[in-house]
């Protein structure tokens, strides 16, 4: 029998045919993927090709026109020439998930039936709907109500968070606003409380203003790869109830937060790459701070809930239903707050630099807006960034004896296996266990532990510079502040 009488090839025929005319195909230039542009009942929508929504979208097609199912293997085969049409076409288009930025103008997918956006510029905040291939959406994505941009207020939240410290109100009402900017880097928002401190909702309550999802909170995937997937599918994905994050996990948290890429192989039997592009808005809770290295931190705000007294509590039902009752005013007073600070923007102009510079200028614009003032900004990412220090110091053993061994002294110079001798002395005094996995065992681990903490290091006034020479490696130690806790008579010398 010959290939056109096949029923299979027939099959796949009439649903490249039904996909020529029916739909559009393009490239997505942020991660190189297949696209089409459908069109249902009047609406517009951007897919993935290989997504299970174009797939329902071709297979009812083929349906209402044959009145027969397509088979998996046709489906499989039409999909494969649809993705070849988008390749060949040459056309590029950049969608996102939730938010974007055209020309000065933000945009944000309420991903309703009707494909309602916000769009933002520096006159108003209005709901409008677009043919312009802005965004796309998975099968996570939920929809987000429409904001109340009349009666918006966003200090409605407030009602329902318990912070421990006045100054971090500041900081969470900052951050979600700057969240619906799509081109700068976010900050991590870690949020920590002990037992009954309301960490989930809090993280559920913020997940739902900003990206609602089918699975709002998630555990800490066991892969690399799952966690990408996660990732790439949540514009922001929240990690729940987590004890501490591994170097590998932490350097992904780094690139989602400030904007990147991971390439990998689709298949281990081709040469194709996927390319998995992150700018993330992430969030991460835990009793205690779940990051410690200084690469992470640099990036975060540290928001702390106080446990809920008992006679504070609510049900659950009456909570959301409360919450999903102001969320509309919530989202309104967003918007337009970034109306505000589109306007505010270039008046903003910073002293100093900052490790998050997009992020703190937009925060300082977004602050005026909200009637905070640049300097409160300022003053909270401060007390912030030291909070975070002083959590990083207390969590590693080896910069706690290392304050420990610097006390009293403004200078110590010396090869790294005598400081290794030094500190596992000073341990064995503090009544430090160095034979735990948290102590290093060898003067070359101690050397790369000490570069991890040298940033944190540095903001108690300890500084080390480590050189080799000859055979040894040397590491001189300064402390700034060691002539504070001098007597008189060593102050004097150490001036």
């Amino acid at each position: 029998m010959g290939q056109e009488n096949d029923p299979k090839e027939s099959t796949a025929g009439i649903l490249i045919n039904i996909g020529k005319v029916k739909a559009s195909f393009f490239i997505n230039k942020s991660n190189n993927e297949a696209c089409a542009t459908i069109n249902k009942k009047g609406i517009i929508s951007h897919v993935y090709v290989n997504s299970k929504e174009f797939e329902n979208f071709l297979r009812l097609c083929y349906y209402r026109e044959t009145g027969k199912a397509p088979s998996k293997e046709a489906m499989s085969q039409a999909l494969g020439m649809f993705e070849s049409f988008a390749y060949d076409s040459e056309v590029r288009h950049d969608l996102k998930l939730r938010v974007k930025e055209v020309n000065g103008n933000f945009y944000y997918s309420l991903n309703n039936d009707n494909k309602e956006i916000i769009k933002v510029s520096d006159r108003l905040a209005k709901i409008i709907q677009t043919k312009k291939p802005y965004f796309t959406s998975n099968r996570n994505t939920a929809a987000q109500v429409k904001p109340d941009l009349d009666n918006g207020d966003i200090k409605l939240l407030l009602k329902y968070l318990n912070l421990k410290h006045a100054y971090q109100t500041v900081l969470l009402l900052v951050y979600i606003v700057t969240c619906m900017i799509a081109s700068i880097p976010h900050a991590i928002l870690i949020i920590c409380g002990e037992k009954g401190a309301a960490k989930s909702t809090t993280s559920r309550m913020i997940k739902s203003i900003v990206d609602p999802s089918n699975s709002d909170i998630l555990s800490m995937p066991s892969t690399l790869e799952n966690l990408e997937l996660i990732l790439t599918s949540n514009y922001m994905p929240v990690f729940d109830n987590i004890d501490s994050i591994n170097q590998a996990v932490s350097d992904i948290f780094c690139i989602a937060s400030t904007g990147g890429s991971v390439i990998k192989r689709k298949l281990y039997t081709n040469s194709d790459m996927h390319i998995a592009t992150f700018k993330q808005c992430l969030i991460l809770n835990g009793i205690s701070v779940v990051a410690t290295k200084a690469d992470i931190l640099d990036r975060s705000l540290l928001i702390e809930l106080e446990r809920i007294k008992e006679q504070d509590l609510q049900d659950e039902k009456t909570l959301w239903k409360n919450f999903e009752k102001d969320k509309p005013a919530i989202l309104g007073g967003i918007f337009n707050l970034l109306q505000k600070a589109l306007n505010l923007y270039e008046t903003v102009k910073l002293e100093k630099s900052f490790r998050m510079a997009d992020f703190t200028k937009w925060g300082c614009a977004v602050s005026e807006a909200i009637g905070y003032g640049q300097e409160a900004f300022l003053n909270a990412l401060e007390k912030n960034r030291l909070k975070l220090n002083d959590e990083a110091l207390n969590e590693n053993v080896i910069a706690t004896v290392l304050i420990a061994f610097m006390n009293k002294k403004t200078s110590w110079a010396g090869s790294v296996t005598e400081l290794f001798n030094e500190l596992t002395n000073t341990a064995f005094q503090q009544g430090i266990d160095t034979h735990s996995k948290l102590w290093p065992k060898a003067a070359n681990v101690l050397s790369r532990r000490l570069n991890d903490i040298k940033s944190n290091l540095r903001s108690m006034g300890i500084v080390f510079t480590i050189r080799h020479m000859n055979a040894a490696k040397m590491i001189e130690i300064k402390n700034k502040n060691a002539k504070d806790n001098l007597n008189e008579d060593f102050k004097e010398l150490a001036v």
